[in-house]
C-alpha cells in the first residue's frame, strides 16, 4: 500500500508540474501567434489545465473504470467552482464584470447538466460523447459572442518572456507527454488503493483525483490573481468546468463506451445547483473576497456529505 500511495503522490506531482508547464508554454505560443485573449482564457488555458482530466478519462474508459472517469469529472467541476475559487480569493479579491460571470457560469452549469443527462441511464456511449462535444462547441460559441470585454491581451499573456517559438513548442510537447505519464500513475494506483482500502473507486476518485487534477487550475488562478489578471482567472476556472463536463468526459467514452453508477447522479445535480448559486453571488457583487470564499468552501464540503 505504501508503494501505491507514493506512486499516486508522484503521479499527482508530475501532473501538477507538467500541466503548469503545458499551460505556460501554450500561452507563450499564443503570444507568438497573436491568439485573441478570450481564446487564451476560455479555450487555451482551460483546455490546457484540463489535460489531466482528459487523459484520465481516456485511460479510465479504456480500462472499463467508468466510475473513476465520472468521479474525476464531478470532483473536478465541484472543486474548481467552489474550493479552488475560494482558495484563489484568499490570495486576492477576484473581480469580474457581472455579464461575463453570468454567461460563463450558466454555461458551466449547462455543461454539468449535459454530463448528468448522458449518465442518467448508467451508461455513456460513443453517441453520448459526440453530444457532449457538440454541447461544448455551442457553449463556447455563445461565450465568445457575449463575453470578453475585460480581457486585455497584453496584460493577460505575459507569463513568460525570453523564449523563442521553437523552444516553447518543444517544452510544450514534452509537457504533454509528462501529463500522460502522470495520469497513468494516478489512475493505476487510485484503483489499487480503492480495492485495498475497501472504499468505492468513485469516492476516492472524487476526493483525491477531483481536487488533485484541479491543482493546475489553482496554480494558474492564484498566479493570475496576484498579478490582477482577472480575465485569466475567470476563463481558467469557469472554462475548465465547461471543458471538464463536456470534452474531458466525452473523449474517453467516445473511444471506449463505459458503465457508471447512477447512485451518484445526485452529486451531479448538487454541482449544478452549487454552480448556479456561486454564479449568482459572484455576478451580483462582481467580486469574490474572503467572505465569499468561506461560503464557497462550505459548499464544497456539502458535496462531500452526499457520500
Amino acid at each position: 500500500m505504501i508503494v501505491e500511495a507514493l506512486s499516486l503522490l508522484s503521479g499527482m506531482l508530475i501532473l501538477l508540474y507538467a500541466s503548469d508547464k503545458t499551460v505556460k508554454y501554450s500561452v507563450h505560443l499564443a503570444h507568438y501567434l497573436k491568439v485573441p485573449p478570450l481564446i487564451i482564457g476560455i479555450l487555451l488555458i482551460s483546455v490546457g489545465t484540463d489535460l489531466p482530466e482528459i487523459t484520465n478519462s481516456i485511460i479510465a474508459s479504456f480500462k472499463g473504470y467508468g466510475d473513476v472517469s465520472l468521479g474525476n469529472i464531478l470532483g473536478s467541476t465541484l472543486s474548481q467552482i467552489s474550493i479552488i475559487l475560494a482558495i484563489t480569493a484568499f490570495f486576492g479579491k477576484v473581480r469580474a464584470h457581472k455579464e461575463n460571470v453570468k454567461v460563463l457560469g450558466v454555461g458551466a452549469a449547462l455543461a454539468v447538466a449535459g454530463a448528468v443527462v448522458v449518465a442518467w441511464d448508467g451508461a455513456i456511449s460513443s453517441m453520448d460523447g459526440l453530444l457532449l462535444i457538440a454541447l461544448y462547441v455551442v457553449i463556447v460559441i455563445v461565450s465568445l459572442k457575449y463575453t470578453g470585454k475585460e480581457y486585455g491581451y497584453k496584460k493577460e499573456v505575459e507569463f513568460l518572456k525570453g523564449n523563442n517559438i521553437l523552444k516553447s513548442f518543444l517544452i510544450f510537447t514534452l509537457s504533454l507527454f509528462a501529463v500522460i505519464l502522470g495520469s497513468v500513475l494516478v489512475v493505476e494506483n487510485i484503483i489499487v488503493l480503492a480495492e485495498q482500502i475497501g472504499i468505492p473507486a468513485f469516492i476516492i476518485s472524487f476526493i483525491v483525483m477531483g481536487v488533485g487534477t484541479s491543482l493546475p487550475e489553482l496554480a494558474v488562478a492564484v498566479a493570475a490573481t496576484k498579478q490582477k489578471k482577472y480575465g485569466i482567472v475567470l476563463g481558467d476556472i469557469f472554462g475548465s468546468n465547461i471543458v471538464d463536463a463536456t470534452l474531458a468526459l466525452a473523449i474517453g467514452p467516445l473511444l471506449f463506451p463505459i458503465q457508471v453508477d447512477t447512485r451518484y447522479i445526485g452529486l451531479g445535480l448538487y454541482t449544478i445547483a452549487t454552480t448556479l448559486l456561486i454564479t449568482a453571488i459572484f455576478s451580483k457583487k462582481e467580486h469574490v473576497g474572503k467572505e465569499e470564499a468561506v461560503l464557497f468552501a462550505l459548499l464544497y464540503l456539502g458535496g462531500l456529505l452526499l457520500f
